[in-house]
C-alpha cells in the first residue's frame, strides 16, 4: 500500500531529524529518490549538507542533486 506524497514527505522530514545516524541517512536517501521540492525539506537538506559528519554531508548533497535534476 502506498502513502500519499504529502504524508510520506512529512514522515521522512521528521525521520531526517532523528538522533540515529542510520535513520537520518535512510530518510535522506528516500527523499532524494523523490522529486519533492518543498522548502522545509530542501532547507533541511541544505543544513545537513553542512554537517561535520562526512557521511551525512555526502548523502544530503547527493539527495539535493537528485531533487534538482
Amino acid at each position: 500500500m502506498s502513502m500519499p506524497p504529502a504524508i510520506a514527505n512529512t514522515f521522512l522530514f521528521e525521520m531526517m531529524k532523528s538522533k540515529s545516524k542510520d535513520v537520518t541517512l535512510a530518510a535522506i536517501y528516500a527523499l532524494g529518490e523523490g522529486r519533492c521540492q518543498e522548502e522545509n525539506i530542501t532547507r533541511e537538506l541544505h543544513r545537513l549538507s553542512q554537517s561535520d559528519d562526512m557521511e551525512i554531508k555526502i548523502a544530503a548533497i547527493k539527495a539535493l542533486g537528485r531533487i534538482y535534476r
